[in-house]
Formats: structure tokens, C-alpha cells, sequence
């Protein structure tokens, strides 16, 4: 006898839904609501699944747990209980298909100009009518009974007919005839991740030797290519033209399979390899080998990473802004928040440690020199968001959202039209690119140490840049952004070079591999490569194709932009000395001894962190992040911050609402002291001979 769902009384019929309802209703709404949205962003963003090194396995396994499990899951689930007792088997089914409902119209409404909260109730009354038509609609029923032929159908569709298919059936990169190497020496490549040049340049256009003295070091002793270029502003397209030389075709994932000819199969028969990818997979097993964790492992860290994924995509903001965010790395999402205090920030899975500093820290360590030739490649995530690093390693408690940044609908992000917060976020940008300065000091000495640096080819560069312009998207590509998305850092030292050379020629990213194979005499490369070498008076590839004028000279305007936003010191970039026009005289003073006290009161979140700080220890609350409460109509509302008794920043108030603002401040580390830290929060009033401090009192 089949199961059914039966429960007496008024206006309810003996028998009103089947198992087959329930499975198909069950499973069409689950699949509307959650796992198509889902399959069709994985779908079109199979690089999710690259940058993870996920084996075949592992998405299949993804999608039949999905698209089958979950259903299978709800449908055990109502079954047993009614099993149990009717009406607690029919009151879980109706509540069920009324979420499930509830959630189909949230994710079509989110886009629309509604305020969340609006959109929730909306959402909430649809899903209940969806589960009233559920109850009452024989004809709706019957319909439903096709759902379950869903699951085999999306979750076909997501395997078969997505981008993902490439991945399911790669054809193996079989063997690649490799080019002989004439001069084989060691080679150094290390890929930095979104950094524009126009971050470490003076205004002068060379580089900023105060801020940026490694990159000045290493410039010294190799060849800076001044006017190079990205070809892509994406990574999982730029990356792979810096390690095969060739511009991306149409539909090309970051494989081996989509790019065989790439730096790894030109030395692999002649060369150790020490490599470290990314988002990209161009290493073929047979050259790199593969190893990964098991399996559990794997898909414990998967599922973890795609559950935020589907907040994000289903939920609106209201909800979901205290996760970590989905669009600021490849996965590990959950190890991007706040750190706890003695660990460390990441989750430790197969994607990373969440901690990409340590990570090249590790790299640097583990150099050799080894008697065969050795390629040793590295690109880690940096200086890309999330901004989370001081210049001295330090680590400040990320908040879940950058004020500012706006998540876009279908995936990035983009500025708030506010001067003063993208400068904020500019200024943690150029933190973090002094810390990649002093990692890339660090590489220099451990070549160095391993007497590596002398005759190796060394590679620096970056992929691509980021913009800082208000209303602008990160990484859109506009006449005001262009000169800091496309013009990159690109240095080439060759074997025995130890005098630094500048070229303003116009080169691309894709020049760097044949530039490379050039410098060890590698003979029969590809035909397929559209790079031009860099040596030998080949002024490399010239063709810009951004629909714009020279992005290599409209970087000079970002230097100029960021000159007025932070000022120098000693002749470089201080970026602590950011503040809002006619306050940057206050930075660096003491705090006034007897202020007048006014109205205004304030709280800071985490203030405790202030009690106990260790200078030695891997977290520093360098970040401050309040709130300040003030009557009257200011206008604008200036805050300053002391520390210590002295003025550390000063900032503005964001977000009002009726006379409560929100605001944040960097604090420079130089302030800080062991143990207890006293903050000050003060107004600036208009005085006589300039701003005036007004202490704010803690609620």
C-alpha cells in the first residue's frame, strides 16, 4: 500500500496528496528555489571549481547531492513524520512548500528597488499562497507531480550543458613537445594579484623609493617595463596569458586543456617545478603531479563555501550582511571574517589558509637551490581584497562588508558615489601593498641566501589592477579607471643582468613567456604564441585594445589623484596622513588638554580590544569602527580620533540617520602601546584660528 498523507476534518479529503505529490511538489519547488539559481551561477563560473583543483569526482558528487539529496532529504523527512502523526507530516509539508514558495519570489524581487524588509513580507505572503494553492488546487497538485523529473533534468543540464561540461570531459593534455632549452638557468615568476602600478609610482613616474623600497630594490638590478599592460582585467583570463603567452580565446577556461602550451609544458621535461597556482590548473598532472586531500576533506570544504554562495544569492542584503563575503577571494569564504585573537583567520582547506600572506611567507621559505633547473612560480592573492594586512604584517579584524562597496547583482562589486569612502578603502589598498613590498624584500634575500638571484631569470608582475573612482565598478573599464585596471608592474631581470634598466616601450602580459624562453634559449616555441619576446631589441606587443587612449600615461593621473589624498612624508607616500580637506594639520597633534565637552555621544564596536593589545601578537584593532550621536543638522559630521592622547585620524560620519552617523578610522600602528590604549572621540567645530576639538562622551 503507498504511502499517503491523510488528515480528517472540514475541508480536507481523505487521501488529498500521494507520495508522488509530495515528492514532485516538493522537489519543483526546491529546484526553483534554490538549486537552479545556484547551478546556473556555478554553471557560468566553472573557474569556482578550478581555483579549488576539484577533481571530476567531486562535482558530480556536488551536483547529485544537490539536485537529488536535498529533495530526497525533504521528502524523507515530511514522509516520516507523517508516518508518525498526519497532521505534524502535513503541517511540515505546507511549511516546506511555503518557504521553498517564499524563497522563488525573494530571489525574483531582491533585484527590484523595494526596501528588504518590504520584499520579506512580500515574499512571506506569496510563499503562503503558494502553499494554499498546494493544499486546495487538485489541478496545481497533478501539475506538481512532474517535478519530480527535475532533479534529473537541471541537475543533467548543469552537468552536460553548462561550462562546467568542460570541465567533465577535458581531454587529457597527453604529451606536449617540449622546446629545448639551450642556457636552462633557475626561473623566478611571482604573480601578484590585482595591484595597479600607479600604487608604488612617485610623482615623478618612477618609483616610490620611501613607500615601495623593495620594488625600488629589485628595479635596480633588472629591467621595469614602465608602460606594460594587462591583456584582461579578470584574473582567470589575464593569469593564463601571463603563463602562455597567448590572449584568451572565446569560452577558454584556465586549464591546461584550453591553454597545453604554457610555461610549465615548455620546461617540464628539463626543469624541477615548485609552482603554486592560483585560479588557474595550466600545469598538466604529469608535470606538476596532484595532490589532494581526501575526499570528505574536499567536499567538507566545498559545501561550506557553496552554502554562503547560496545565501548570497537567494537572500537579501538584510540577511546575509553579516556573512563573509563570496566576491572577495576563490573559497574559503568562511575564513575571510572577523579572526579570533591566537588563531588563524582561514579554515585551512583545499583553496587556501585564508591567510595568503603566510602562504607566500611559506613559498619563500621552502626556496632551494637544487642542481637541475628549477622553475619556481607563485601567485598569491595579493594585494587583493579583502584589505586586511598593516605594512607590518599585522592582521586588523575585518568587518562583514567594506563601507563603500556594493555588492553587484550578478557578482562584483562596485563603489558608492562618496569620495571620502573609497578613499578609506584606497588607503587600507596601499597598507597591504606595502606589505607585499617587504614580502617581495624577503624573496629578494632568500634568493639571495640560496645564491639563486645572480643567474636566474626573474620575474615580477601583477595581473591586473583595481580602480578607486566613485560609481565606478573595481575593475570596469572607463576612461577614468583605465589607468589603474590595465597599466601593471612588470620586471625582468635576466641571467647575470645586476643593473637596472628602465623601457617606456609598450608591452603586454603576453609578452613575458616568450620573453622568458627567449632568456633561456628555448628553440621551437609554439606557433600559437602571440607574445613577442622582450630581449634582444624586440620592443614586444603593442596593440591595445581597450577602445581607449594609452592606459601605459593616464596612470600619472592616479598618481596625482593619490598624492592629494595622503600626502608624503620623507619624501614618500604616508598613507596615514589621509584626512578631510583643511584637517590634515590636526594629524600628529596632541589631544587638547581642557576641550570643551559638547552633546555628541559615541560608541565603538569591539571596543574591549583596546584594553589588552599585544604589539607582538598577529592582531592589531587598527581599524576603529563606531558610531557617534549628535543633535542639530551638522551638515557634515567631522570626527576626530586620539590615541593615546594623540590625534591618530581624522574622519567622516557616513550613513546617518536622524542624528546618528556611523564612522571608521585607520589608525597608524606607530601609536599604538603594549596593554591598555585610551581612544578619544571628538566634533570638529569651525573655530577662529582653525577646527576645533569637541569631546564626544561614550553612551
Amino acid at each position: 500500500m503507498k504511502p499517503e498523507l491523510r488528515v480528517e476534518g472540514q475541508g480536507w479529503d481523505a487521501g488529498w496528496q500521494s507520495w508522488l505529490e509530495v515528492a514532485g511538489a516538493l522537489a519543483a519547488f526546491e529546484m526553483m528555489a534554490v538549486t537552479q539559481p545556484l547551478f546556473d551561477l556555478l554553471g557560468r563560473n566553472p573557474e569556482f571549481f578550478i581555483a579549488r583543483n576539484s577533481p571530476i569526482l567531486d562535482i558530480i558528487v556536488f551536483a547529485v547531492v544537490t539536485a537529488v539529496g536535498i529533495p530526497l532529504i525533504l521528502w524523507a523527512m515530511v514522509m516520516g513524520l507523517s508516518r508518525f502523526s498526519r497532521r505534524a507530516g502535513t503541517a511540515s509539508y505546507l511549511v516546506i512548500t511555503g518557504v521553498l514558495g517564499g524563497l522563488i519570489f525573494l530571489r525574483i524581487m531582491k533585484q527590484g528597488p523595494l526596501p528588504d524588509a518590504l520584499v520579506l513580507m512580500l515574499a512571506a505572503l506569496a510563499g503562503g499562497g503558494l502553499a494554499w494553492a498546494v493544499k486546495v488546487s487538485d489541478s496545481f497538485r497533478s501539475v506538481l507531480r512532474l517535478g519530480v523529473l527535475l532533479p534529473l533534468l537541471i541537475g543533467g543540464w548543469f552537468l552536460l550543458a553548462t561550462p562546467v561540461a568542460k570541465l567533465i570531459f577535458a581531454a587529457d593534455v597527453g604529451h606536449v613537445e617540449p622546446g629545448r632549452v639551450d642556457r636552462p638557468v633557475n626561473v623566478v615568476l611571482l604573480v601578484f594579484d590585482e595591484l595597479p602600478l600607479s600604487t608604488i609610482l612617485n610623482k615623478d613616474g618612477g618609483i616610490d623609493r620611501v613607500a615601495f623600497p623593495n620594488f625600488a630594490r629589485f628595479a635596480r638590478s633588472a629591467t621595469w617595463y614602465r608602460n606594460a599592460t594587462t591583456i584582461s582585467k579578470s584574473t582567470t583570463r589575464a593569469a593564463p596569458a601571463i603563463l602562455s603567452g597567448q590572449y584568451p580565446g572565446e569560452g577558454a577556461l584556465p586549464t591546461a586543456a584550453d591553454y597545453p602550451h604554457n610555461i610549465f609544458t615548455l620546461l617540464g621535461s628539463d626543469y624541477r617545478m615548485e609552482a603554486e597556482e592560483l585560479v588557474t590548473r595550466l600545469c598538466p598532472e604529469q608535470v606538476c603531479g596532484e595532490t589532494i586531500p581526501p575526499i570528505g576533506t574536499r567536499m567538507g570544504s566545498l559545501g561550506a563555501d557553496v552554502s554562503l554562495i547560496a545565501a548570497h544569492t537567494l537572500l537579501p542584503e538584510i540577511l546575509t550582511q553579516d556573512l563573509p563575503s563570496v566576491d572577495e577571494s576563490w573559497g574559503d569564504f568562511a575564513g575571510q571574517g572577523t579572526p579570533t585573537p591566537g588563531e588563524p583567520p582561514g579554515v585551512g582547506n583545499i583553496v587556501g589558509r585564508g591567510d595568503p600572506a603566510s602562504e607566500l611567507e611559506t613559498f619563500i621559505d621552502g626556496l632551494r637551490s637544487h642542481e637541475e633547473p628549477t622553475l619556481y612560480f607563485k601567485h598569491v592573492l595579493l594585494p587583493h581584497v579583502p584589505w586586511r594586512y598593516l605594512p607590518n604584517g599585522q592582521q586588523y579584524p575585518q568587518g562583514p562588508s567594506l563601507p563603500g562597496e556594493l555588492p553587484l547583482p550578478g557578482g562584483g562589486e562596485r563603489w558608492i558615489d562618496d569620495d571620502w569612502l573609497v578613499a578609506q578603502a584606497y588607503q587600507r589598498h596601499i597598507l597591504q601593498t606595502m606589505l607585499v613590498d617587504r614580502l617581495l624584500g624577503r624573496l629578494l634575500d632568500r634568493l639571495r641566501e640560496e645564491k639563486i638571484y645572480r643567474d636566474s631569470v626573474i620575474v615580477v608582475v601583477a595581473d591586473h589592477g583595481t580602480s578607486f573612482v566613485p560609481g565606478d565598478e573595481r575593475r570596469v573599464i572607463t576612461p577614468d579607471s583605465i589607468g589603474s585596471v590595465v597599466p601593471v608592474p612588470l620586471f625582468v631581470k635576466a641571467p647575470g643582468q645586476m643593473r637596472g634598466a628602465v623601457v617606456d616601450a609598450p608591452v603586454q602580459t603576453i609578452d613575458i613567456l616568450p620573453t622568458i624562453a627567449a632568456l633561456i634559449g628555448a628553440q621551437g616555441l609554439w606557433d600559437d604564441i602571440d607574445g613577442e619576446a622582450l630581449s634582444e631589441g624586440v620592443t614586444g606587443t603593442t596593440d591595445r585594445t581597450w577602445g581607449y587612449s594609452d592606459a601605459g600615461y593616464e596612470k600619472n593621473a592616479d598618481v596625482r589623484r593619490k598624492l592629494r589624498l595622503f600626502g608624503t612624508t620623507s619624501g614618500g607616500l604616508d598613507p596615514y596622513l589621509l584626512a578631510p580637506a583643511g584637517t590634515r594639520s590636526l594629524l600628529g597633534s596632541g589631544a587638547p588638554a581642557s576641550p570643551r565637552v559638547g552633546d555628541a555621544t559615541f560608541t565603538l564596536e569591539g571596543a574591549e580590544a583596546y584594553d589588552a593589545v599585544d604589539l607582538r601578537g598577529p592582531y592589531l584593532p587598527a581599524v576603529l569602527r563606531g558610531g557617534i550621536s549628535a543633535p542639530g543638522d551638522p551638515g557634515e559630521m567631522l570626527v576626530a580620533v586620539t590615541l593615546n592622547g594623540t590625534v591618530a585620524a581624522v574622519t567622516r560620519g557616513f550613513g546617518r540617520s536622524g542624528d546618528a552617523w556611523r564612522f571608521t578610522a585607520m589608525l597608524p600602528v606607530r601609536l599604538f602601546k603594549q596593554g591598555r590604549n585610551e581612544i578619544g572621540v571628538y566634533l570638529l567645530e569651525d573655530g577662529p584660528q582653525g577646527p576645533l576639538l569637541v569631546s564626544a562622551q561614550p553612551e
